[in-house]
């Protein structure tokens, strides 16, 4: 198994950029919850999840692991830095532009987020040097996060052929304690899970994303299965700035 640090690929949001690929058709079984979950609080909204203001940054530590068929896995290293570049108000919510930089400071990519009362949401990336344009957006956060609530989403733009029409499942799971960088933390989990429209297991995708209200997304671990792939992808944050 290899170990490399440094130049290991835009983060942003990695495996809801799904590639369009055929191959296995079952994702490794994810592990037991880090802890018990609880109600959603009463009051609040998915601003308090993702708290917008131009110049907030998340420092995370990135762990990509990737498996190719006939080759030896491959374990990437390293630091991510978001930051909120530009907000805007929209009607009914906030819409950010937020860079994806490296350890030194040079931008990777970037990601549109929109903020409204009761979703955070994946308007756009860019990932490699290509755009993703989502169409509609996708949510990635909810509120009220009740245990159970599920939400379904249909369209395009989340993966490499933008005419591929997927299928995703949005599940709040309710808060628990999770690790980060920092230690432990309590905050809102959401799974989400992608397949291809009218069936079929390739390509797929599973993402957990956990939001501590008044810090933002604390972890992030996106699964892809792609033709002879598959790639984890782990985000931990270590600090953030909020203004």
């Amino acid at each position: 198994m290899a170990l490399m640090r440094g130049a290991i690929g835009s983060a942003a949001l990695a495996v809801l950029l799904v590639a369009a690929a055929c191959g296995p058709s079952e994702l490794p079984a994810a592990k037991p919850d880090p802890a018990e979950a609880t109600d959603a609080a009463d009051g609040g909204t998915a601003h308090d999840l993702f708290p917008l203001a131009e110049g907030n940054r998340w420092t995370y530590t990135i762990e990509i692991e990737q498996h190719v068929a006939n080759q030896s896995p491959v374990i990437s290293v390293g630091t991510r830095v978001w930051h909120v570049a530009e907000v805007t108000d929209v009607g009914g919510g906030k819409r950010a532009l937020i860079k994806e930089l490296n350890e030194e400071e040079k931008q990777v990519g970037e990601l549109v987020i929109l903020v409204t009362d009761d979703a955070v949401h994946l308007v756009s990336a860019l990932a490699n040097d290509k755009r993703y344009n989502l169409n509609p957006p996708l949510p990635i956060g909810v509120w009220p996060n009740e245990p159970g609530r599920t939400l379904t989403w249909s369209g395009t733009g989340i993966s490499d052929d933008p005419n591929l029409e997927l299928e995703t499942t949005i599940t709040a799971k309710g808060m628990m304690e999770v690790d980060t960088a920092s230690g432990r933390v309590e905050a809102y989990r959401v799974d989400i899970s992608t397949r291809p429209k009218g069936g079929g297991g390739n390509p797929a995708s599973d993402s957990s994303y956990w939001f501590a209200p008044g810090k933002g997304i604390v972890r992030n671990v996106d699964k892809l299965l792609t033709q002879n792939t598959y790639r984890k992808t782990t985000l931990k944050l270590k600090g953030e700035t909020i203004r």
